[in-house]
């Protein structure tokens, strides 16, 4: 299972996208492995989804086009690099800016999982 963490990490960390989180580095200390990641300041799609139906109870046309077009751009660069994400959910999908969708990034690769690339 570590070595299956490790290939993840290493595979992730050469990973270079807007709409993708970015790995930065896998560190062991002890027996423990530590994966170092770009820090995002704003929260999960579902943190956002309940805000906004909280404040309003509306999703615009527009935001919700935001939203599909990051995240489809994140989908279609991960298939191009052999990468499934398999777990796609507001709860692994960050938005950096709620005042801006653009920020959205796919997070939470489900690392030690087999076969989530293409073969």
């Amino acid at each position: 299972m570590i070595e299956s963490v490790k290939t993840e990490a290493t595979i992730l960390s050469n990973l270079d996208h807007p709409n993708v989180i970015k790995v930065k580095h896998l560190i062991q200390l002890n027996a423990k492995y530590f994966l170092g990641m770009q820090y995002l300041p704003g929260a999960t799609l579902q943190t956002f989804l309940k805000t906004k139906f909280r404040n309003d109870g509306k999703l615009a046309d527009t935001e919700a086009a935001q939203l599909m077009k990051g995240l489809l751009h994140g989908v279609v660069y991960l298939h191009q690099k052999g990468i499934i994400h398999r777990d796609l959910k507001p709860q692994n999908i960050l938005i950096d800016d709620f005042e801006d969708l653009t920020t959205v990034k796919l997070i939470d690769f489900g690392l030690g999982q087999q076969n989530t690339r293409f073969k």
